[in-house]
């Protein structure tokens, strides 16, 4: 080896850097070397440690003892600078990494907390769900009506206690929504058509069995958000009993009636004959009460027609002579018959329907008395003064017969119950003749037989207009 040759003594120091670099490396590559790294001795022992590998090194060249100690102390202080660099870069990203593990952690103790509480909302909402469904369901349990819950495909999801009863179903036999089967008895119940809605009366019968017992089932579509139907809920209830009193009402009243008729018309002529003074004069006094008589007679024999009409109308029996009549005419025919009355009461009728009503297919006799109980009605509640109107529009195949009158009007609470027997809403002087409480009903039975319908529109204080509908030609006729 030639000493006097720099490029020798420089390729031999770089190598003793090299091996100097290396050992560098392999102590910053240990896992504990910042453990190292923070005692200060250890430090130390690490740069003499390092200055002992490159004195060592140095010792086999032919290099000056001072050069070696200078060339071993100025590589150990340069590696030594380097730890001391790598050192605060380690522990600077070792800082940062237990930073980021302290966010993270927090985030999930966070998110931990979170899920805590949208776990107990959800078990408190499911513990009140629970609650609610075992108490909606005792409720349906405790129910003396039947409920039946189907769905739109027929299928029945849901029926009560007393529904089973009331149906007599047993050992909880799958059924459809159309027909219910009980093999038992032989028993088949028609309970609702798809997508009926309303009341439906079911009428049970078996050939075991000489009585019916009659259901009345209150029909309910559910329909989702969209509008479309999902299902079905019928409410039944057993309506036997009161269709045995009400049939044995009516029969008793058409008995009633019947046999009151004959005396009713014998006392009829017996007064027409006093009053006429075929049996002799009558004074003023006399005369007087005569005509109390035969008006509180009229009114007798009103009711007793009433009567009989509402159970003709209940049973079927009402005979209907459907003939093309014309509306003005019949409306004339009644305007005129009651004017005098109205006369009396200081009120105007008015005929407004026009001439250019085409003929209509009716029974005349029966809309006549239709249009007797709307405007008779209304004279009982127009003051003196007032005025009643019928109109008539033609609507397509229908027309529109309306009553409009100024009178006291009808409460918007009293509107639904207008058309129910025995109902009369308002009030009137004591001097006017009390009604049956039946016009209103016979008269919508009548319009509902022609094929057509009946309302009323009103509100209190500002009169009341009837309207009802018929058809041109009734709807069995070609």
């Amino acid at each position: 080896m030639n000493l006097s040759d720099p490029s020798v003594i420089i390729g031999t120091i770089t190598g003793c850097i090299a091996i100097v670099v290396a050992l560098g490396l392999f102590f910053l590559s240990d896992q504990k070397l910042h453990v190292r790294l923070q005692d200060q001795r250890a430090s130390q022992e690490l740069s003499g440690d390092i200055r002992s590998v490159v004195l060592d090194k140095l010792s086999n060249l032919p290099v000056p003892p001072k050069e070696q100690d200078r060339i071993a102390t100025a590589l150990s202080d340069y590696l030594h600078s380097e730890i001391d660099r790598q050192k605060s870069v380690i522990e600077a990203q070792f800082e940062e990494t237990l930073e980021q593990k302290d966010r993270q952690i927090q985030e999930t103790q966070q998110e931990i907390e979170r899920l805590g509480q949208d776990y107990k909302a959800v078990y408190d909402k499911y513990q009140r769900t629970q609650t609610e469904k075992t108490q909606t369901e005792t409720i349906v349990r405790s129910m003396a009506e039947g409920l039946v819950v189907v769905n739109n495909r027929g299928e029945i999801l849901l029926m009560n206690p007393a529904a089973e009863k009331m149906l007599d179903i047993k050992d909880g036999k799958k059924l459809d929504a159309s027909t219910l089967f009980s093999s038992q008895d032989d028993r088949l119940i028609s309970l609702v058509k798809e997508g009926a809605e309303g009341n439906k009366e079911i009428e049970l019968s078996s050939g075991s069995d000489n009585t019916k017992r009659v259901l009345r089932a209150s029909n309910t579509v559910i329909e989702n958000e969209s509008g479309q139907t999902i299902g079905m809920v019928s409410v039944l209830s057993d309506v036997t009993k009161q269709k045995e009193i009400d049939e044995l009402k009516s029969k008793f009243l058409g008995t009633v009636s019947h046999e009151l008729r004959t005396p009713i018309v014998t006392i009829q002529k017996a007064l027409a004959l006093v009053h006429d003074q075929s049996t002799g004069p009558l004074n003023e006094a006399q005369e007087k009460f005569i005509d109390i008589a035969q008006r509180n007679l009229q009114s007798l024999s009103r009711l007793i027609n009433d009567l009989l009409d509402m159970q003709k109308l209940e049973y079927g029996q009402m005979r209907m002579e459907y003939k093309l009549n014309q509306i003005q005419d019949v409306a004339r025919t009644v305007i005129e018959n009651l004017g005098p009355w109205a006369d009396s009461r200081q009120v105007q009728l008015e005929n407004k329907i026009p001439e250019t009503i085409p003929s209509i297919e009716m029974d005349g006799q029966r809309i006549g008395q239709v249009l007797i109980n709307l405007i008779g009605n209304a004279i009982k509640f127009t003051p003196a003064g007032g005025f009643i109107r019928t109109q008539a529009v033609q609507k397509g195949e229908m027309v529109e017969v309306s009553v409009t009158d100024s009178g006291i009007g009808i409460a918007k609470e009293d509107l639904h119950k207008v058309f129910d027997r025995f109902q009369q809403v308002g009030e009137r002087t004591a001097s006017d003749i009390s009604g049956t409480g039946l016009g209103l009903a016979i008269a919508k039975e009548l319009v509902e037989l022609h094929g057509g319908r009946i309302w009323v529109e009103s509100e209190l204080g500002k009169g009341a207009t009837f309207f009802f509908t018929l058809p041109l030609r009734r709807p069995s006729s070609s």
